[in-house]
């Protein structure tokens, strides 16, 4: 069976989002193996809503955005963080080359293109990640001509901060798909509260995975980390300022672990690492980084998952202000596999709680399960 996926692309492509392409990766990786032709869909419009989805306060709240990315741009060219440890080119060259050797996709299309010529497929998924995190009907699938298999699998959003603007527009376009799954319990009760009864709860696709098919391609690319023998892993997503990055607490941890540190930039963070510990990698190679690390500590849902995969100690720094509402994704995985305690307690020492013993047997166990449900689902919803 041919299959179309529409996901997080842009978001990918601009943010070089380590979880955003893994996902995209672990979904086509998963259906070839079940014999489909599994393909992405490069649509350029992203995530967030686009105009004509959106209400007079959509509108006001997309604007206001805008100016504030503007000025936070022109505060850091100002104060010189931007000019801090630039991105170096060779880091978009190796999102590239990833997409292009590891993900079968289409060429880039704008969501004018995608609804008026959708690639042709016998059916479509919208997912993973937080595809719902605006309005874009795209990610409803409504570009899927009559006949096909439409499904949407593991949606995310921040849930509990969705406003009226949303909710009155995703009425009508939650029931689209044919099927409907979501990665947060949260994600769950919206669904009903759209009429949506029938949506089920299921894995992140990078959970589809076993371990050693993402050590199998590392290994058959020769990919190796070059991190050292004993590392604290660091992977922060969202940085507004240097508070945020933790830096004593991150130094006090290394010094008590007989660690190194190596700290990924992405999505804020870069101004805020010393060159000393600033670590590039290529998006597998971020993969085996977290394999062979000592411990990780991030506040990204998918260092959390890789970490789980690879049996690697970590540690959950929640995450503040704005973002904070995306909280929900963390808590509904670690509940189900019975690791609420990695979520750091801030009134806790941080290597106490980092070298705490964690039961790998059981999170095993309860995975096995999560990943056979969301697995049937999806291939049912395919038959």
């Amino acid at each position: 069976m041919k299959i179309g996926i529409i996901t997080t692309y842009s978001w990918f492509k601009s943010t070089h989002n380590y979880g955003s392409g893994l996902q995209t990766y672990a979904m086509i990786y998963f259906l070839r193996k079940k014999g489909h032709d599994a393909f992405l869909i490069c649509n350029t419009t992203g995530i967030y809503p686009e105009l004509k989805y959106s209400g007079f306060f959509s509108r006001c709240g997309h604007y206001i955005y805008r100016y504030y990315i503007a000025l936070q741009s022109w505060v850091n060219r100002r104060s010189g963080l931007s000019r801090q440890n630039p991105e170096p080119p060779e880091k978009n060259l190796a999102f590239t080359k990833f997409l292009d050797s590891c993900v079968p996709h289409t060429d880039e299309m704008s969501g004018e293109q995608v609804e008026s010529a959708p690639p042709e497929a016998d059916a479509y998924i919208a997912g993973s990640d937080q595809i719902w995190q605006g309005v874009n009907a795209l990610n409803f699938l409504s570009f899927a001509p009559p006949g096909k298999k439409t499904i949407i699998y593991a949606a995310s959003s921040a849930w509990t901060s969705l406003d009226k603007t949303w909710k009155n527009t995703v009425k009508t376009l939650i029931h689209i798909p044919q099927h409907v799954s979501v990665r947060e319990d949260a994600g769950l009760s919206v669904c009903r509260e759209m009429g949506r009864k029938d949506g089920v709860l299921v894995c992140d696709p990078t959970l589809l995975l076993m371990p050693d098919q993402y050590r199998t391609e590392i290994k058959s690319q020769c990919i190796s980390a070059s991190i050292p023998e004993h590392t604290l892993l660091v992977y922060l997503l969202n940085i507004k300022n240097g508070q945020q990055m933790h830096q004593q607490a991150i130094q006090a941890l290394s010094q008590q672990s007989g660690t190194e540190i190596r700290m990924v930039p992405c999505q804020g963070s870069r101004p805020y690492i010393a060159s000393l510990h600033l670590y590039e990698p290529a998006p597998l190679e971020w993969c085996s980084a977290i394999d062979q690390a000592q411990y990780v500590l991030t506040n990204s849902y998918h260092g959390t998952i890789f970490s789980i995969l690879m049996h690697t100690p970590f540690l959950v720094m929640p995450q503040t202000n704005k973002e904070s509402a995306e909280h929900a994704r963390f808590e509904s995985l670690l509940h189900i596999l019975g690791l609420e305690d990695r979520i750091c307690d801030p009134a806790q020492p941080l290597f106490a709680q980092m070298s705490s013993s964690i039961d790998w047997n059981d999170v095993d166990a309860r995975l096995a399960v999560f990943r056979k449900q969301s697995a049937d689902f999806l291939l049912k919803a395919l038959s």
